[in-house]
C-alpha cells in the first residue's frame, strides 16, 4: 500500500512539474517585451514547486507509513520464491 500511494505522489508530482514548466510559463524564444516574459499563469512557479515539493514528501511518506500486510506478503513472497531456488540449486 505505501508503495503505491508513494509512486502515486512521485508522479503527480512530476505531472505537476511537467505540465508548470513546460505550458504554463513564458513561451520559448526571444524575449521581445514584458507579456512575453511573463508567465501565461501568474502562480505557475507555485504548481512547479508544489511538484518538486510532492517528490520529496513521497519519501518521508514512505518511511512513516506503516507496512501494510499487501506489502510484507509481496515482498517475501519474492524471497520465499528465491529462497526456493536455492534449495533446489537453481541461480538466477
Amino acid at each position: 500500500m505505501r508503495r503505491r500511494v508513494t509512486l502515486l505522489m512521485v508522479f503527480v508530482g512530476f505531472l505537476f512539474q511537467f505540465l508548470a514548466y513546460l505550458f504554463m510559463t513564458s513561451p520559448i524564444g526571444p524575449v521581445t517585451g514584458p507579456e512575453v516574459s511573463n508567465p501565461r499563469l501568474e502562480f505557475s512557479p507555485v504548481i512547479f514547486i508544489f511538484g518538486v515539493m510532492l517528490v520529496f514528501v513521497a519519501a518521508i511518506v514512505y518511511e512513516v507509513m506503516p507496512e501494510m500486510s499487501d506489502d510484507y506478503d509481496l515482498d517475501h513472497s519474492r524471497d520465499l520464491d528465491h529462497s526456493h531456488d536455492h534449495v533446489h540449486g537453481h541461480t538466477h
